[in-house]
């Protein structure tokens, strides 16, 4: 007999759903898994997965982050190349188009964001690395929202 009471199928449903109210804190101790529910393949072309600039590198390096990523409490991988933090105006921008909302959120229905590195590597013309954006649902699930080739959404001084 399991330790784990397994839920009924028809009661278990970890997805985000616009308009409902959001956890107000990451659940630091979950090891996250990733949905890709809200991804941005064409809706937003210059933050896009089908973006020019997301190169073959770009996708190993994203399977080999969200692998790490996987093996790791959210709150132990938390460093300078994988941040959560509340939003600003342009990542709430993409996660409403991206999520369909096109009124005001309340405070409650706002989830907390997150990005994180492909590489440490610069660009050759100077700017900053690509970044992946995401939000936090519920019991660690990392909603991933979009490709920044240009980490133009949240800048950063590092």
């Amino acid at each position: 007999m399991s330790k784990f009471k397994i839920p009924d199928d028809d009661h278990l449903d970890l997805r985000f759903l616009p308009g409902e109210s959001t956890y107000s804190t990451t659940p630091f101790d979950s090891y996250p898994f990733f949905s890709y529910q809200y991804l941005n393949i064409h809706t937003i072309p210059d933050y896009c997965f089908n973006h020019n600039d997301f190169l073959q590198e770009d996708f190993f390096s994203y399977f080999q982050k969200v692998k790490e990523f996987s093996s790791q409490r959210i709150g132990d991988i938390e460093n300078h190349r994988f941040k959560i933090s509340r939003h600003n105006a342009a990542i709430l921008s993409l996660f409403k188009t991206a999520v369909g909302i096109t009124r005001k959120l309340g405070d409650d229905e706002i989830p907390e964001f997150g990005h994180f590195h492909l590489s440490d590597v610069k660009k050759e013309n100077g700017s900053k690395r690509p970044v992946i954006h995401f939000f936090v649902g519920q019991h660690g699930v990392l909603y991933i929202l979009c490709y920044d080739p240009y980490h133009e959404i949240h800048k950063t001084t590092y």
